[in-house]
């Protein structure tokens, strides 16, 4: 199961992750932003494609898809339940994490705080 749980910026996503996470056995915590603080490091503005060059991780199309990847590595190899706190606001993103997710197996559940 993967446990998604969205909303604004200081709503208290993490709060709510670390409280839910001892009531979840065998779970673990997955922060997506950990992907997109280390896109920022591994390539360049100038290397990004057009559309990428902002200050927001969430524009760069391997944020999103190794954020599916990693949940599903995550899952495959530790066979752990995922609570993820993470900050959506495009719909076109969430979609695709919601999709991916869900292809994980045994359900994704999404909450906003």
């Amino acid at each position: 199961m993967i446990i998604m749980i969205n909303g604004a910026f200081g709503a208290g996503k993490t709060t709510a992750a670390n409280g839910l996470f001892p009531l979840v056995p065998g779970s673990m915590i997955f922060d997506p932003e950990e992907i997109g603080y280390m896109l920022r490091k591994l390539v360049p503005v100038e290397e990004r494609l057009a559309h990428e060059r902002t200050d927001d991780f969430q524009d760069m199309e391997l944020w999103k898809v190794l954020t599916v990847k990693t949940a599903a590595e995550l899952k495959s190899m530790y066979n752990k339940h995922l609570i993820v706190p993470m900050t959506i606001y495009k719909r076109q993103n969430f979609d695709y994490i919601y999709d991916g997710f869900k292809r994980c197996g045994q359900g994704c559940l999404s909450f906003l705080p």
